[in-house]
């Protein structure tokens, strides 16, 4: 494997992922992302809340987030943001984010839209420099202000998977 955006493209294509972009141009828009925006819920986990204790997260996609903020490190000399917008309130994202120094996390959140006008002013970011990683309807509006997304499927969201 040469690591090529077709190469790399080509493997999670094998996975199932669909690309509504060219591997390629999501390079090209990759090199531009100064920051990353989760949802929680359906993103770190499949959705499933524990009473008050929220919904869990993994160490595989904490890892992840490691790799990926070491990967821009090497490749483009910095470390990317990373924030949580979630409209829950989640113990596991918010001990996740103070483990792993995330940038921020929004709880809570009813608009999803204004908290990510907050973290832009605060962070002096353009909508066009944020990636975002979402699973569900109320992350469309948030979705179409950024620069690249990143929609998780699963099998419910068959309808709006179409949409997306």
């Amino acid at each position: 494997m040469t690591g090529s955006a077709k190469d790399i493209g080509s493997i999670f294509s094998a996975t199932g992922a669909t690309f509504v972009a060219s591997p390629q141009a999501i390079a090209k828009q990759l090199a531009s992302i100064k920051a990353f925006v989760l949802d929680w819920d359906g993103v770190f986990n499949d959705g499933v809340k524990t009473g008050d204790l929220g919904s869990p997260f993994s160490e595989i996609d904490s890892m992840g987030l490691n790799m990926l903020r070491f990967s821009y490190y090497l490749k483009f000399g910095f470390i990317p943001a990373i924030f949580i917008i979630t409209g829950e309130n989640n113990r596991p994202a918010v001990a996740l984010g103070q483990r792993e120094h995330f940038n921020g996390l929004y709880l809570k959140t009813g608009n999803k839209l204004l908290a990510l006008q907050h973290l832009l002013k605060e962070h002096a970011l353009a909508a066009e420099n944020v990636a975002f990683v979402y699973d569900d309807i109320l992350d469309l509006g948030l979705a179409a202000a950024v620069g690249l997304r990143y929609f998780v499927r699963h099998p419910a969201t068959a309808i709006l998977r179409q949409y997306v």
